[in-house]
């Protein structure tokens, strides 16, 4: 999915996308289990409780959530546990 939104971000000259590694994006499902949660957690607050999310740092694309490390911190009030 990285490389699917990455792409789109590169075509509409956001930014230069090379390489394909920034692990400060990530879908829904990735969160969650970094995060320690059940797999859909990220996505079932996503969709009842976007306003927990700071501007920007949540999106869907298509049927896909995106979201930021910053997104999840402010979420669930826990720091990034890769780190």
């Amino acid at each position: 999915i990285r490389k699917v939104l990455l792409d789109y971000v590169e075509k509409e000259g956001f930014v230069n996308t090379t390489p394909y590694n920034y692990p400060d994006i990530m879908d829904a499902k990735e969160a969650s289990v970094i995060w320690g949660h059940a797999e859909n957690d990220a996505r079932l607050i996503m969709k009842q409780h976007p306003e927990r999310f700071p501007k920007g740092t949540v999106r869907k694309f298509g049927k896909q959530w995106i979201v930021t490390t910053e997104g999840m911190e402010a979420v669930t009030g826990v720091k990034d546990p890769r780190n």
